[in-house]
């Protein structure tokens, strides 16, 4: 927010940086602000200015007079609207491609109470710029594949403009709408998104050579210097995060298997533009810092395969897809959501496995009308008992939050380890 304001108000970018190191001394200022050591760099050139534009403009609108009114609470407004427009772009999607609205409709819920995703839309990052951007872009490939038409290539190639000047990953974005339109042999529409993309980044040099082309290329040039490893791959696909903080692994685990048997499925093509994201970081991000909102425009992606994944297990009441989500995603939010006492037990334990097993075993070694009440019972309470208990850890999020950070700072104690 401060690079927007600081644009938007004083005709120059200022902003704390991770790269006080690479300024000048008369380009940077250390200050401290609510206890904490910031370093002010002026002209500041760590990311584009598109989104810090859109809140700086929101704080303005909301009574900023100087850079330090930009809190939280103004800022937020920025990122809380793009996830709300967001669930409603997961539902539309859903509901587009899939034949069955009730997977578009779960696939909206999951993006709307998953706690980690939840956390993640309070953060002021461009990564809550770029999901809506990149979902947005291929219903619109959708669209202009199926039905042509001049207004929605421009669309997918503004979208693609917007990205870049979002973040640099945003390259993400025109990427992913190049390859599709290649698979469909769509030679001009792939012309189009190629040069408005160029012209984005020619306009992003001409930005950084207005304030000062040296400085720019310099730190432009860290980009290069980051430290890329197979780790950070490994990090992206396989722990979820909040910032710095693990939480909600379980939810990132069955999403990701969602994600994969969408894949296997006549849906895959959905997934395109995620892998082409994923790709990007991969390839960009430091292993030494994988931050939990570098995971923020898959989640719309993920949230997709898992509403598909809900709405076939509604449909066919399976025990295998059951059994994953059961142990995965549902044990996940049980563990934050029961009472202290409760969780550390095998009742708890016994619960879970009798709501998603008991009635599918049941139907299937002594099937009756009483054994497939049982079963569907069981589904339905699933699902209110995951929904139901994410909600309450939406409300209770901040203790949760804090209680994870303790937990995840403290050595484990050698009393409370069970003996072989």
């Amino acid at each position: 927010g401060w690079e927007g304001w600081t644009l938007l108000h004083e005709g120059e970018p200022a902003a704390w940086t991770f790269y006080p190191q690479q300024y000048p001394p008369g380009h940077v200022t250390p200050f401290r602000w609510y206890g904490d050591s910031y370093y002010l760099a002026r002209p500041y050139f760590d990311h584009p200015p598109g989104f810090s534009l859109l809140v700086g403009a929101t704080c303005t609108l909301l009574g900023a007079n100087q850079m330090l009114e930009c809190t939280l609470w103004r800022m937020r407004v920025v990122p809380i609207f793009f996830s709300l427009f967001t669930v409603f772009l997961v539902a539309r999607a859903g509901w587009f491609f899939f034949p069955e609205r009730l997977a578009g409709t779960l696939a909206a819920l999951l993006y709307a109470t998953l706690p980690a995703i939840v956390l993640g839309n309070r953060l002021v990052k461009a990564e809550n710029l770029l999901a809506p951007l990149l979902l947005a872009q291929t219903l619109w490939l959708e669209h202009y594949l199926h039905k042509g038409g001049k207004n929605h290539i421009l669309k997918i190639a503004a979208a693609g403009a917007a990205s870049v000047w979002a973040k640099a990953t945003g390259i993400a974005a025109p990427l992913a709408a190049l390859l599709i339109l290649g698979k469909a042999r769509k030679g001009k529409a792939q012309a189009v998104v190629a040069g408005v993309a160029m012209g984005a980044v020619a306009l992003y040099l001409v930005y950084g050579a207005w304030f000062g082309w040296d400085l720019f290329s310099r730190i432009l040039g860290l980009q290069a210097s980051k430290r890329v490893a197979l780790r950070s791959l490994f990090d992206l696909t396989g722990i979820s995060r909040v910032v710095e903080l693990q939480l909600g692994g379980g939810w990132y685990l069955w999403l990701g298997m969602a994600a994969a048997w969408m894949a296997l499925g006549r849906f895959r093509s959905l997934l395109a533009p995620a892998a082409v994201y994923l790709a990007v970081m991969a390839l960009t991000v430091d292993v030494r810092a994988v931050f939990g909102w570098y995971r923020i425009p898959l989640y719309p992606f993920l949230c997709l395969a898992g509403g598909l994944f809900l709405a076939d297990w509604w449909k066919e009441k399976d025990l295998a897809r059951g059994f994953l989500f059961g142990v995965t995603a549902l044990a996940t939010t049980l563990t934050y959501s029961l009472p202290p006492p409760l969780e550390p037990s095998r009742l708890s334990v016994f619960f879970l496995l009798g709501v998603v097993v008991l009635g599918p075993l049941w139907v299937l070694f002594r099937p009756s009308p009483l054994a497939t009440r049982v079963r569907d019972a069981g589904i339905v309470a699933a699902l209110v008992i995951f929904f139901a208990g994410n909600l309450l850890m939406v409300v209770r999020q901040v203790p949760i939050y804090l209680q994870e950070g303790i937990r995840g700072k403290s050595p484990a104690v050698a009393s409370t380890t069970p003996s072989p």
